[in-house]
């Protein structure tokens, strides 16, 4: 565990699969880079290994926090590639997003209008848009986007299995009994 003024960053295993959860406030990405290397390092043998953190990465529905997110994605990005992340879980945009698969900042590969990906050489990165009110006025979403759902009123939540082969992400609106 790497302590830090804000809280830090901590892992767990459950599993085959390693949670990191990242203070991304916490702006040293030296000390990300070595909190990551330590958790993968102490525990080589998990299948997946999932990320959560608070900053949109990749959503890009608000262009006011593109700034922001350019300067996250230098930080993060490196370490996500390096270390083989599968997916990250993110917030702070309130809109729905799932990227395509990427590596190196960039489309790795093309999954638009799919439902799955087989053998992800990168990282998957979806804005869980749990709350149902997108913060400020909502621009088209970036090229990295794969699919969005962008809603005033829908509250969406996830729910995420993983087996030995799969990771299967299934995203609901409150109400609704089948995933969107």
């Amino acid at each position: 565990l790497a302590a830090d003024r804000n809280g830090g960053d901590y892992y767990f295993v459950k599993g085959d699969v390693l949670f990191l959860y990242i203070n991304s406030n916490w702006t040293s990405a030296n000390d990300h880079y070595d909190f990551v290397k330590q958790a993968v390092e102490a525990n080589p043998d998990v299948k997946w290994r999932v990320v959560v953190m608070h900053h949109d990465l990749y959503g890009g529905h608000l262009e006011n926090r593109e700034s922001e997110n350019r300067l996250l994605r230098l930080m993060f990005v490196p370490i996500f590639d390096e270390f083989g992340i599968d997916v990250v879980f993110m917030g702070h945009s309130h809109v729905f997003s799932r990227s395509h698969v990427m590596y190196g900042g960039n489309i790795a590969t093309d999954i638009t209008g799919n439902n799955y990906v087989t053998d992800a050489n990168g990282t998957i990165y979806i804005t869980t848009g749990s709350t149902c009110r997108p913060r400020g006025d909502v621009s088209p979403g970036s090229s990295a986007i794969a699919f969005d759902h962008v809603s005033g009123e829908d509250c969406i939540y996830n729910i995420i299995d993983f087996t030995y082969d799969t990771i299967t992400v299934n995203s609901y609106i409150k109400d609704q009994n089948e995933p969107f």
